[in-house]
């Protein structure tokens, strides 16, 4: 019958092994049997219907790849890939997230937090994410109105300064503008009095005086000069004041005015 042989006596037949003398057409494994064989497959491959061919398992459309992401089929097994933001894992089929942040491969100009498969980025105060979620830009707190400044605003970079007009002092705060008060301090210039006002002062001068053209020094107001009817008589200036007097045969009456005849 097929798959033995005669033996040299004639008589017998012998059980032909076909995986042996080659003639048994497996495509990968030969298993002998009693006058006949079976062929089987490597792992990764499986029989066909002719039962000698061996052709290759598909796992990852087959869903037997255990790929935690990407499944590529080779010839014989498959290999395993992650998503961006994920690397493969030593067992080659597990994927684990990428610390970005730790392994400095986030390209945040300022802070980074670590997220499943990617990172976020942020900015420090007086910045703000620019439109690549990456780069911190400067927050203009003088032009966007954020800078609580009582007078003036300059921007910095990742923060503002405040500064007052003439005639205020910035406050504890860095913010607030407060009045100086020129008179209690000694800066008035005022020759005689000094009124503070809010931001500035204004001097004035004590009687006998003007104020000059440069609004601080008090000049001597000539009485004698701006009022003839001051004294009866002969009228004498003196600094902020005036005095009269009598020509002789007069003496000055208790008006300090008026000049009367001696008796």
């Amino acid at each position: 019958m097929a798959g033995y042989q005669l033996a040299a006596d004639g008589k017998t037949c012998n059980d032909i092994n076909e995986c042996s003398v080659g003639t048994s057409q497996c495509g990968h494994n030969c298993i002998n049997t009693d006058g006949s064989y079976a062929c089987s497959c490597k792992t990764g491959y499986q029989l066909a219907a002719d039962g000698k061919t061996c052709n290759d398992i598909n796992e990852c459309s087959v869903g037997t790849s255990q790929c935690r992401h990407n499944c590529i089929n080779t010839d014989g097994s498959y290999a395993c890939s992650c998503k961006a933001g994920y690397q493969l894992a030593a067992d080659g089929k597990t994927c684990n997230d990428i610390n970005e942040c730790f392994g400095g491969t986030s390209q945040c100009e300022h802070n980074c937090t670590n997220t499943d498969g990617s990172y976020a980025c942020s900015c420090m105060a007086g910045y703000q994410l620019a439109a690549d979620g990456k780069t911190c830009n400067d927050i203009n707190e003088c032009s966007g109105g954020t800078s609580q400044c009582g007078h003036n605003c300059t921007n910095t970079d990742g923060s503002y300064a405040c500064s007052c007009m003439a005639g205020y002092q910035l406050a504890a705060d860095r913010k607030t503008c407060n009045d100086i008060n020129e008179c209690s301090v000694g800066t008035s210039q005022c020759g005689h009095n000094c009124t503070n006002t809010d931001g500035s002062y204004a001097c004035s001068c004590m009687a006998g005086y003007q104020l000059a053209t440069d609004r601080k020094t008090c000049n001597d107001v000539n009485e004698c000069d701006t009022d003839k009817d001051s004294c009866d008589r002969i009228c004498i200036n003196i600094e902020g004041f005036y005095q009269c007097s009598c020509r002789p045969g007069y003496v000055l009456h208790g008006d300090g005015r008026t000049c009367i005849r001696m008796v």
